[in-house]
């Protein structure tokens, strides 16, 4: 599958550090004024234009926050965790009426070859599998999302593999090359618009492994270090920002 390449990356770091300045202080200025405006006028259409500007700038900032992320993600903060732990949270924050987006998760694990605490980016983990969660849930609803985990070691060749696979209607072969693109919108495939796919892609990429789309789900390769635990580049354990 065709990817971003190396000068996207670049160019779209470039003109999201450009327009954050260039952008940004203007739209600062709109929101403003529109909200000592809100403050002040009691007419209601008034109050729901005004509401509305508020909300779009806000839209604007996130959105070039979003390309700043995908064409210069954040340094990893590497530190070792129970990989059973992180799936049990995820499993917990994402059942039940009080979620955001609520799926019904299953996790399946290869007890084989998989080690009992792996070296990654926890909160960067976190950030790509809320966004693929995300992503699922908009596929089926109003219906039920249900997704299926795969975790698995490929020892020989030092590879952490992730399965995600949902009962979502799934995205047309002619359509998968593109869903990795900044603001490519995959709706009429039945998946919402917005960020998280590009946002997942560039996170998983900058930690030294690969997110894809095949036929059995999304897949996520991570790097797996000789003493069995993932790491990008074998860094010194740091701590673990979510703590």
């Amino acid at each position: 599958m065709p990817e971003p390449d190396d000068k996207l990356m670049t160019a779209l770091a470039e003109f999201a550090a450009g327009a954050g300045h260039e952008i940004n202080n203007p739209l600062a200025i709109i929101s403003g004024h529109a909200q000592v405006l809100l403050e002040k006028t009691e007419s209601p259409d008034q109050r729901r234009r005004l509401a509305a500007i508020i909300s779009q700038t806000k839209r604007a900032y996130e959105m070039i926050a979003d390309l700043r992320l995908f064409g210069s993600p954040p340094e990893p903060s590497y530190s070792l965790f129970n990989f059973k732990e992180f799936f049990d949270r995820l499993i917990v924050d994402h059942s039940g009426t009080d979620a955001e987006f609520p799926v019904t998760i299953s996790v399946e694990y290869d007890e084989n070859n998989l080690p009992k605490e792996v070296r990654a980016d926890r909160s960067i983990l976190r950030m790509v599998f809320d966004a693929l969660l995300r992503n699922a849930h908009e596929a089926v609803a109003p219906k039920e999302a249900r997704v299926r985990i795969a975790v698995s070691a490929d020892v020989l060749n030092r590879r952490w593999h992730i399965v995600l696979n949902d009962n979502g209607p799934g995205i047309p072969p002619q359509l998968r090359s593109r869903i990795f693109l900044p603001y490519f919108s995959g709706r009429n495939a039945g998946r919402g618009l917005g960020f998280g796919l590009p946002r997942s892609w560039a996170l998983v990429k900058r930690m030294g492994g690969e997110l894809s789309l095949e036929d059995r789900g999304f897949v996520i390769t991570l790097p797996l270090s000789e003493n069995g635990s993932t790491s990008c580049h074998d860094k010194p354990q740091t701590e673990d920002r979510t703590q």
